[in-house]
């Protein structure tokens, strides 16, 4: 990440789904690029079947949330249930 951000004009991190979005090793990355100050940014969807089983949802980024209440993040594509139905709005107060 640094060489990326330092030498090559990076200006965001988007995560994968190589590992839940509130793993422990998600904290350097957002350590670093709270450090830096630039935002990271997650795919989040609630689906009936994941496709991939390490898909995060919008539950797992507000545990990494928590643990980073300073870090940027960025949530596209999100969506949650909520009363069965799916909301794709999203407020912070309206996640369990």
């Amino acid at each position: 990440l640094r060489r990326g951000f330092e030498e090559q004009g990076m200006s965001l991190v988007k995560v994968w789904v190589a590992v839940p979005d509130d793993d422990r090793l998600m904290d350097p990355v957002m350590e670093y690029t709270e450090s830096i100050g630039v935002p990271v940014l997650f795919h989040t969807l609630l689906k009936v079947q994941r496709v991939i089983p390490t898909e995060s949802t919008g539950i797992n980024i507000k545990r990494l949330a928590k643990r980073h209440p300073k870090s940027k993040i960025i949530m596209v594509l999100s969506n949650f249930m909520q009363d069965g139905q799916t909301n794709y709005s999203f407020s912070g107060d309206m996640m369990p």
